[in-house]
């Protein structure tokens, strides 16, 4: 199992003169590479390849030099374990790299290049997650990537709130405004599908610390911060959001089963005190709840029934017996990666497991319901065998977080390599990739005095907020 257990050699540190504390140069970078996966606004265009560059595509490219460079022969040795998440990942790249002869073959130049560009992204953001596995190899690592992860979460939902209440206006330019509304998402996507799933993936950071939090105050601090996160994602009209937060709520239940009761009565005591307090200083977070429930959902529904929800959908998914009528061979070719348009009028299924069979063919559709597969396996696996109390815990929140995924990828490309999600691919592999990192490294390793932290874990979670 821990065949990436090694001591770690990192020639790089930040000393303070005192020498009471060390800084991991490296993992000091990969903060910085968190944190601008939660950056995507475009600093400027390259419109002969009809891309934006973006703060990640530097900070990537830094990382790469200092880092990656370095630590390749460990991650490399991660992609290469046979049957693990990132040997399925390893071939899907494969697989997408290859499909651009049919991108370039049907599509021509003008959808080969973006598609280029994409796939260098998307190769980028699970080589994200792998270097997070191989880097992330103590306890005290481990808290510390959390935390940068989790705050970045939390800042987008307090910029997404703060622009809601009109206290800030939109960090992105006027022509993506045109196309997607001023809607509040921090710096997030300006689509909408973006920051309703960062939500989520935050929420099940929230449920951790409820879990290994000892004291109430901390416990509703973490509720406090869920409020926020749920509130976020109703004002960015993210309806995909929602439907990750219920089947997350289905795979907590499935992980805890009768534990889950109890945790949801504290959840929504927690919650119902947050929205009292918060209309005590003015912010009536209820009304404004409503009002977007009302224009996204209710409204809809009451004008036009089910069709008024799902009616956008189901015009993209009616193209779908046209397209394979047309070229049946695009089941067994694919019609290459980020090529989907050329054969159903719209840039994307709106389905992300009809997006990998349409863009893949067959093979590469089985590659990747494998490596999903064994994204379920391993965190459900790791939920079983970490003892240490937080681990244990952040272990079946991520597992229930990706069962709400895999709710969304029903109806968007949540976990692909669209250009409208942007680095979202990363910021799931991220997560994904710190849940399973200590089955690779100090699982089952006895807790020495070099790393005391995670003895103090299992007695108290305090440190980690």
């Amino acid at each position: 199992m821990n065949t990436f257990r090694q001591e770690s050699t990192h020639s790089y540190k930040f000393s303070p003169k005192n020498n009471q504390r060390t800084i991991d140069f490296k993992i000091f970078l990969l903060s910085i590479l968190i944190t601008a996966t939660f950056y995507v606004v475009p600093l400027g265009r390259v419109e002969s390849f009809g891309t934006d560059y973006r703060l990640f595509d530097f900070a990537f490219g830094v990382f790469f030099i200092l880092v990656g460079i370095s630590e390749w022969p460990k991650i490399i040795k991660i992609f290469r374990e046979r049957k693990k998440v990132f040997w399925w990942a390893s071939i899907l790249l494969l697989l997408v790299w290859a499909s651009l002869i049919v991108t370039f073959l049907t599509g021509g130049a003008p959808k080969v290049f973006p598609a280029i560009i994409r796939s260098i992204r998307f190769t980028a953001h699970f080589f994200t997650g792998a270097c997070v596995v191989a880097l992330v190899d103590s306890p005290s690592k481990y808290r510390r990537i959390l935390n940068v992860f989790y705050i970045n979460i939390l800042i987008q939902a307090g910029l997404a709130i703060a622009q809601k209440l009109g206290w800030l206006g939109t960090f992105w330019p006027s022509y993506y405004v045109a196309s997607y509304g001023e809607l509040p998402v921090g710096t997030l996507s300006a689509h909408h599908k973006h920051i309703g799933i960062v939500m989520l993936l935050g929420i099940g950071i929230c449920l951790t610390f409820i879990k290994v939090k000892k004291d109430i105050f901390s416990k509703f601090i973490a509720i406090f911060s869920m409020g926020l996160m749920i509130a976020a994602s109703i004002f960015a009209l993210s309806r995909t959001g929602w439907l990750g937060l219920a089947g997350m709520a289905l795979g907590y239940f499935y992980i805890y089963r009768r534990q889950s009761i109890g945790t949801a009565l504290i959840i929504i005591i927690g919650l119902l005190l947050s929205v009292l307090i918060l209309q005590w200083v003015g912010i009536d977070l209820l009304t404004l709840a409503k009002e977007d429930l009302d224009l996204v959902v209710f409204d809809r529904y009451e004008r036009f029934g089910i069709e008024g929800i799902t009616g956008e959908r189901m015009q993209v998914y009616d193209n779908f017996p046209d397209a394979i009528a047309a070229a049946p061979w695009i089941l067994i070719t694919g019609t290459g990666f980020q090529n989907i348009i050329t054969y159903i009028r719209a840039a994307g299924a709106h389905n992300n497991y009809i997006q990998v069979l349409f863009e893949l063919g067959v093979f590469g559709f089985i590659v990747y319901m494998g490596m999903v597969r064994q994204i379920l396996r391993e965190l459900q696996n790791a939920g079983k065998v970490l003892s240490n109390l937080l681990e244990n815990a952040y272990a079946k929140s991520t597992f229930a977080v990706f069962v709400g995924i895999l709710f969304t990828m029903l109806v968007g490309e949540s976990f692909w390599g669209q250009t409208s999600m942007q680095t979202m691919t990363a910021q799931i592999m991220i997560m994904i990739g710190l849940a399973i990192a200590p089955l690779y490294h100090w699982h089952n390793d006895a807790p020495s005095e070099s790393d005391p932290g995670h003895m103090a874990d299992n007695q108290s979670a305090e440190k980690t907020t």
